[in-house]
């Protein structure tokens, strides 16, 4: 019998494995079950697929039909302070905190930064530091100081994957200050 005898997809061009298709007895049309590999630049992407006939002759073409790769924004997994409420009546007074922040994005992440607002001497956003690449945690160590008055002080990070898709998250440090009390 002559023909096509097997049809694959071919993702090999984008770090990814070839899949073989399977012919749907109802009609004869291949099929096959995909997953896009990680690092496929979002928009349209039409892959490679390689037909080959009953005597082993192989055409490669591009595929006709596109699939549309959708760009999804870095993934903020924890985000955490060493401490998150000081008392400034305890005798042992903080003078920084530690912030942590794990991320996930397939296409990696090209800035992290974090916001201090009132907190920081600048309250523009500041880069953060890669802590661990392999986990994706980033980190801050913040001063506070011991002339900020009682209040909620909101940080806030951010971070931009290399296709510009962005996510932010705020978390609040409390601080308690007995000298803002007021007389009554």
């Amino acid at each position: 019998k002559a023909g096509v005898t097997s049809v694959e997809v071919d993702f090999t061009e984008v770090r990814g494995d070839i899949v073989s298709a399977s012919q749907r007895a109802s009609d004869g049309a291949w099929v096959a079950r995909i997953i896009i590999p990680e690092g496929v630049i979002p928009g349209h992407f039409a892959p490679l697929i390689r037909l080959i006939d009953s005597h082993g002759a192989m055409s490669v073409i591009r595929s006709p039909v596109s699939i549309v790769v959708n760009n999804d924004a870095p993934r903020i997994d924890d985000i955490s302070l060493s401490q998150d409420y000081i008392d400034r009546s305890e005798p042992d007074q903080v003078e920084s905190v530690i912030l942590r922040v794990t991320v996930t994005d397939p296409d990696g992440i090209l800035i992290a930064q974090i916001m201090l607002g009132d907190l920081g001497n600048d309250s523009g956003w500041q880069p953060l530091i890669l802590l661990d690449a392999e986990n994706g945690t980033y980190g801050a160590t913040i001063s506070v100081r011991g002339s900020l008055p009682g209040g909620e002080y909101p940080i806030t990070v951010r971070f931009l994957d290399v296709n510009s898709a962005h996510s932010t998250s705020t978390i609040t440090l409390t601080i308690v200050n007995p000298n803002d009390l007021a007389i009554v």
